[in-house]
């Protein structure tokens, strides 16, 4: 693994495609309209009138890097990839990628920006849902604006969304680790965290987890694992020890701790991937889904 303190990672470099996005406007509403106009969410597709295979879905929503999601767009868009394509024609995949590729555009302006792994309110009605979104650093502002790319007009409008997917209001999407810190608190119940039939403290742990490798520049697929306590996707807690370690993992994603998840994810052997570790070892979404029998 090749990690890296630079503004970029390896999974939102844009290679050769870079001087062409750069045609894009430079504002976050330009650049989030670009993206829903080139991504679709899986569990949007009816919406859009899109219908298409499980085996296809599920291996657009496997692309890894910005990189992967370019080169199937300029198969479909070989003349010009600034410009818009139909819902049939987008790249499907979840809301991981829609705030990677925000997060690469925004990068390419050389602006920091980061993307954020934890739990939204505005998905779905009284569960705090599983999602992605991207930060970026607001200089005059001094602070880290959360953006959900993934919000075009029509689910703002099946959502009665009324809040600005540019500026998120802070509660409204709370990063892994505030989740953890409110279950131990007891001021929110477990199962209200979570997706499809995965909820609870495990999953929190899981998320807590993919944010810490999101701070560290290693913006991970939600459904990998493989190694330490992610050995397995919805492994039990194991003890007392393993609870206090993740306490304290929580306090690094809650606040956005860049410089502590770096030191965890690359040397806590409990988080961090081993020497020898390569993506063929983790799950891919498919047979994740096999094993748990999720349509």
């Amino acid at each position: 693994m090749d990690w890296s303190n630079d503004l970029y990672s390896e999974y939102t470099d844009l290679g050769s495609y870079k001087n062409e996005l750069s045609l894009i406007a430079p504002d976050i509403p330009a650049l989030c309209q670009w993206i829903q106009s080139h991504l679709i969410h899986a569990y949007w597709l009816e919406s859009y009138h899109c219908y298409t295979s499980l085996a296809t879905a599920h291996r657009e929503m496997q692309l890894r890097s910005a990189l992967d999601i370019l080169s199937v767009l300029s198969q479909r868009q070989s003349a010009d990839l600034v410009n818009n394509l139909t819902p049939d024609k987008r790249v499907i995949v979840v809301g991981r990628h829609f705030a990677l590729m925000l997060c690469a555009l925004i990068r390419m302006h050389d602006t920091p920006a980061r993307v954020r792994c934890g739990y939204a309110d505005y998905l779905v009605p009284d569960v705090y849902e599983d999602h992605w979104i991207c930060e970026y650093w607001h200089e005059q502002q001094q602070r880290w604006v959360g953006v959900d790319a993934m919000l075009d007009e029509r689910q703002m409008h099946r959502l009665a969304i009324t809040f600005n997917p540019y500026d998120l209001p802070s509660d409204s999407f709370i990063p892994a680790g505030r989740a953890w810190k409110h279950c131990i608190d007891g001021l929110v119940r477990p199962d209200h965290f979570g997706s499809l039939h995965f909820h609870g403290l495990v999953y929190i742990r899981g998320n807590i987890i993919r944010d810490l490798f999101a701070l560290s520049s290693v913006e991970l697929l939600p459904w990998d694992g493989g190694w330490g306590i992610m050995e397995q996707f919805q492994n039990p807690l194991k003890d007392d020890r393993e609870i206090q370690l993740i306490t304290q993992l929580a306090t690094y994603s809650e606040s956005g701790d860049e410089a502590n998840a770096r030191v965890v994810t690359q040397h806590n052997p409990d988080v961090a991937l081993p020497q020898d570790w390569t993506w063929l070892q983790a799950p891919t979404i498919s047979q994740l889904f096999e094993k748990t029998s999720v349509l």
